[in-house]
């Protein structure tokens, strides 16, 4: 069986969908035995800003992080396969929503409505979590300062297979319909 963790496995092919990958920085830390707290320290960042690229929260880590931690921790130079595979991975083991498919979005829908009818379990910052997407995007699409689905959301919703690309292409241009005609509705809390 490959072994994703190895950096010689990183590269194009398909990810093994049976064996976990790592985050290629989580695994450079644990490897240099160091905390979050004591990384930001060093690279004058927050634990939580260490703890999102862990998560596979950025698209690209910040340069200052793939620095450090390339430079200081070993990291290899072959990170950037195994961080997109990893992104990729946690995005096909994401959860499947309650209805056992991601209903399209009809009228009067905006994402928010959307993405708390498919994953009523899930918080904003869950959602973000499962799908390996910033919770800045997320969060500019349900307050309303974005109209549309950013395409960091939607190559998301795509690895996930919640959406082929057209069903993307269209639940994008329905979102951003409704975005415009409804207001964001507040967050469900749990009881």
């Amino acid at each position: 069986m490959q072994d994703d963790n190895d950096p010689e496995n990183w590269s194009e092919q398909p990810p093994d969908k049976t064996m976990p990958s790592l985050n290629p920085f989580l695994q450079a830390r644990i490897l240099a035995n160091k905390t979050q707290a004591q990384l930001g320290r060093e690279i004058n960042v927050s634990p939580l800003y260490i703890l999102r690229v862990e998560q596979g929260l950025f698209s690209a880590p910040p340069d200052p992080i793939v620095k450090h931690y390339t430079s200081k921790l070993g990291l290899p130079q072959a990170w950037e396969a195994g961080y997109a595979n990893f992104r990729k991975l946690t995005r096909m083991s994401a959860p499947r929503p309650i209805t056992g498919m991601a209903e399209k979005p009809l009228d009067p829908y905006t994402f928010r409505r959307w993405r708390l009818h498919n994953w009523p379990n899930l918080s904003q910052i869950g959602w973000c979590k499962a799908f390996c997407v910033h919770p800045a995007s997320v969060y500019a699409i349900e307050n309303g300062t974005q109209a549309s689905v950013p395409k960091e959301v939607l190559t998301a919703l795509i690895e996930a297979r919640i959406f082929s690309e057209d069903g993307a292409r269209f639940f994008a241009y329905i979102i951003k319909k409704n975005q415009s005609t409804s207001r964001a509705i507040p967050e469900r809390r749990a009881a």
